[in-house]
C-alpha cells in the first residue's frame, strides 16, 4: 500500500509538472510581436507570429505589442472626451501665433510600434509622450508664423515639420515609434471673434477685387 500510495505521488507530480511546463507555450498574432523577458531581462525580441515556447511564470514573461497596428494620439483635444461631445479646454485648444493671434488648434497623430522591446522598456508612458512632444512641437511651430499663414497656405509646411520634429525626438529617447503623418485639425479663430476674423477676410478679398478691377480699368485707359 505503501509503493502504491507512493506511485500515485509521483505520478500526481508528474501529470502537475507537465502541465506547469506546457503552461510556457504562448501564441503571437499576426499584427503582433512578442518580447520575452527573464525576470526582466530581455532575452528575445521581435518574436514573430505563431505558437512558441518560454519558460514559465515567473521565470520569464511576455508582452506582445501590436506592431501593425495604426495608433491614434490627439492633441489639443482628448478623443475620449471628443465622442461624449465635451469640449477641450482653452489650455488645450489655443495657441498663439508669431503676429500675436490667438488661433485654436488639434492635432491627430498617427503613429506605429517600430521596436518593441523599445516600446516597451525605453521610457515610461511613449502613447502620452507622443501628445507632451506633440503639444511642445506644436506651440513652438505655431509660434513661429502669421494667423495668415496658418489660415491658408501654412498648414502643409506645419504638419511636415511636426512630423520630423516628432520623429526625431522619439528616436533621441529611444521609444520605438514610428510616426506616420501629423494632421492638423480645426484650425480656426477662437469662437467669441471668429466673427471679426470673418469680417477682416471678407475685407481682404474686397480689396484684392478693387485692386484687380482697378488694374483692369487702368489697362483698357
Amino acid at each position: 500500500i505503501t509503493m502504491t500510495k507512493r506511485k500515485l505521488t509521483f505520478g500526481a507530480a508528474g501529470v502537475l509538472l507537465i502541465i506547469y511546463l506546457l503552461t510556457g507555450l504562448y501564441t503571437v498574432g499576426s499584427d503582433e510581436m512578442a518580447v520575452v523577458t527573464f525576470f526582466g531581462k530581455v532575452v528575445q525580441d521581435r518574436v514573430p507570429a505563431g505558437i512558441h515556447y518560454r519558460l514559465p511564470w515567473p521565470f520569464t514573461e511576455v508582452n506582445k505589442p501590436k506592431v501593425k497596428v495604426i495608433k491614434r494620439m490627439s492633441v489639443g483635444f482628448k478623443l475620449l472626451d471628443k465622442a461624449q461631445g465635451i469640449s477641450p479646454s482653452r489650455d488645450e485648444r489655443e495657441r498663439l501665433t508669431g503676429d500675436a493671434n490667438v488661433i485654436t488648434v488639434g492635432m491627430m497623430v498617427q503613429y506605429t510600434v517600430r521596436d518593441p522591446a523599445s516600446y516597451l522598456f525605453n521610457t515610461e508612458s511613449p502613447d502620452f509622450l507622443v501628445r507632451k512632444a506633440g503639444e511642445a512641437l506644436l506651440c513652438k511651430k505655431i509660434g513661429m508664423i502669421s494667423v495668415d499663414d496658418l489660415l491658408t497656405v501654412g498648414k502643409a509646411e506645419v504638419e511636415l515639420y511636426l512630423r520630423q520634429g516628432l520623429q526625431a525626438f522619439m528616436d533621441s529617447v529611444g521609444a520605438g515609434l514610428s510616426i506616420r503623418s501629423c494632421n492638423l485639425q480645426r484650425v480656426e479663430p477662437p469662437a467669441e471673434v471668429i466673427e471679426s476674423f470673418n469680417d477682416v477676410a471678407r475685407a481682404r478679398a474686397n480689396r484684392e477685387k478693387s485692386i484687380n478691377e482697378a488694374h483692369a480699368y487702368r489697362s483698357e485707359i
